[in-house]
């Protein structure tokens, strides 16, 4: 069976090949790009938001107590933890970035 068929069940039992319809697989491919496109935004946008809450949390705009339910008991455990949230948090946006190819990388020899 090649690329471009694909096997529906006839009405006997059987199964028979028939030949992919052209513009329903463009469409398909268009689809896929956009909603590839849509999550890509979608990610970046709330990581975004995630890293601005946790500097929020870093110049005490907001109290620390909120994003870590009451575990941290002073400002040092609370920038410990903030630095490495927004270190995850920018390697998660770095990834993506990578996985979208917006940033190339290239390893050194």
């Amino acid at each position: 069976m090649g690329i471009g068929n694909w096997r529906i069940q006839s009405a006997l039992g059987g199964f028979r090949q028939v030949q992919r319809p052209k513009i329903l697989f463009k469409k398909q491919l268009m689809y896929r790009l956009k909603t590839k496109k849509i999550a890509f935004i979608l990610l970046i946008i709330l990581l975004t938001a995630v890293v601005c809450f946790h500097l929020c949390i870093m110049v005490k705009l907001i109290p620390y107590n909120i994003a870590w339910g009451g575990r941290l008991e002073n400002d040092l455990q609370m920038y410990i933890f903030e630095t490495i949230s927004i270190l995850m948090n920018a390697i998660l946006i770095s990834a993506l970035f990578l996985k979208n190819r917006i940033i190339n990388h290239q390893l050194l020899c």
